[in-house]
């Protein structure tokens, strides 16, 4: 399990609310996906399905949660703003941008944007780019076998 699935599932297991809008995760008994501050039954740490964006559980065919309801969430904090677009932005394949270019465009130094980002995933900015770089080439690999 990669460092990034270990600081997600951290935020599930203490249902912390600050991470909203950063990832869902999916739980694949029940085909349904939460926000990780969702108040549910805290599903087995095998079951469970990690994804960007709601979007992206949408297509993996889950369906979202009634009592969280993680794909109507929203957030108004600028900092947790600029680290998802951060994510989201690193989590695009045909990025190139380096830290420093992002962080300038979202109105941050580098040494705060890499900070904020530390503190609100738990990992770093390089750690979270090579995660999903993995991610994308086993995909790629899958598509490639069949």
């Amino acid at each position: 399990m990669s460092e990034l699935d270990e600081s997600r599932w951290r935020a599930v297991e203490v249902r912390d609310e600050s991470l909203v809008g950063c990832f869902v995760y999916a739980v694949t008994s029940t085909k349904i996906y939460c926000r990780p501050g969702c108040g549910s039954r805290r599903p087995l740490r095998k079951n469970v399905e990690f994804f960007a964006t709601s979007d992206d559980a949408n297509v993996a065919g889950y369906r979202p949660c009634r009592r969280c309801r993680p794909n109507e969430v929203t957030t108004s904090n600028a900092s947790l703003e600029a680290v998802i677009a951060t994510c989201r932005e690193l989590e695009r394949s045909d990025t190139t941008e380096s830290a420093s270019s992002i962080a300038a465009r979202l109105g941050y130094s580098e040494r705060h944007l890499r900070r904020l980002f530390q503190e609100t995933i738990g990992v770093t900015i390089s750690s979270y780019e090579r995660a999903q770089k993995s991610t994308r080439v086993r995909e790629n690999l899958r598509e490639g076998c069949q």
